[in-house]
C-alpha cells in the first residue's frame, strides 16, 4: 500500500482514541471484555462480532492477538466501510480511502470515525487533534524504530508514538522485509540465475 500521510494520520487519530495505539489493550482494561485491540474491535452480540473475526484471523494466520501488523493485515482483509446516518461517505470501501488524494486530515479523521469505527461519540475534536499531531510527528520522523509496544495498559507518550511510525510503516509500504521475505527473494534470484546458466557472488 501507499497511503497518504493524512489518510494514515487520519487513522492514527482514531486509534489513540479507541485505544491509546496500543494493539494489546481490552476495553478499560478488562480482559475479556468486548472491545479489543488498536481499533477496539467489539463484540455486539449476537449480530455484530468484530473481536471475534479478529482473534480468529490471528490465530489462522499465525499472529499473535496483540499483534499490531496482524491487526493493520487483518483490518485490510476485513475491508469494513459502513452506512452512517451522520454523514455520506465519499468511499464506497475502506480500499478507496486507503488510496484517497484528500489531503484535509479533519475530513478524513471524521470519514474513518463515521464509516469503519461506524460511531460517532462526540471525540471527533479528540481524534481530530491527535490526527493533526501525529501529522506533525510523520514529518519530522527521522526513521528511529523500537518494536510494537502491545499491553493491557496505557502508553506512555514516547510508546505511542513509536506504534504511531510503525503504523505510518505499514499503510505508506515502508515496512522492512522479514528475515522470512528476504530469503524467499533470495531463492528467486538463485533460481533466476540459474535457469539462465548465469552465476551469483557473494561480497
Amino acid at each position: 500500500m501507499n497511503s497518504s500521510l493524512q489518510v494514515i494520520a487520519a487513522i492514527c487519530g482514531n486509534f489513540y482514541q479507541e485505544s491509546g495505539i496500543n494493539p494489546g489493550i481490552w476495553e478499560n482494561l478488562t480482559v475479556g471484555a468486548p472491545g479489543f485491540g488498536l481499533g477496539q474491535w467489539t463484540d455486539s452480540p449476537p449480530t455484530v462480532m468484530r473481536r471475534t473475526a479478529l482473534f480468529d484471523w490471528l490465530d489462522a494466520n499465525g499472529y499473535a492477538r496483540d499483534s499490531g501488523e496482524g491487526q493493520l493485515k487483518f483490518l485490510v482483509h476485513e475491508n469494513i466501510w459502513v452506512p452512517s446516518l451522520i454523514s455520506q461517505s465519499s468511499y464506497n470501501t475502506l480500499t478507496e480511502f486507503l488510496n484517497s488524494s484528500d489531503t484535509n486530515t479533519r475530513n478524513l479523521t471524521l470519514e474513518f470515525m463515521y464509516h469503519w469505527e461506524g460511531i460517532n461519540d462526540g471525540t471527533d475534536n479528540i481524534r481530530i487533534e491527535e490526527a493533526e499531531r501525529i501529522y506533525n510527528l510523520f514529518l519530522a520522523d527521522d526513521g528511529t524504530r523500537r518494536p510494537w509496544t502491545a499491553t493491557n495498559s496505557y502508553l506512555t507518550q514516547t510508546e505511542t508514538d513509536n506504534n504511531a511510525l510503525l503504523i505510518k510503516d505499514f499503510f505508506s509500504g515502508a515496512m522492512p522485509l522479514t528475515d522470512e521475505e528476504i530469503i524467499t527473494i533470495f531463492r528467486k534470484i538463485m533460481k533466476s540465475k540459474k535457469e539462465r546458466g548465469g552465476f551469483f557472488v557473494l561480497f
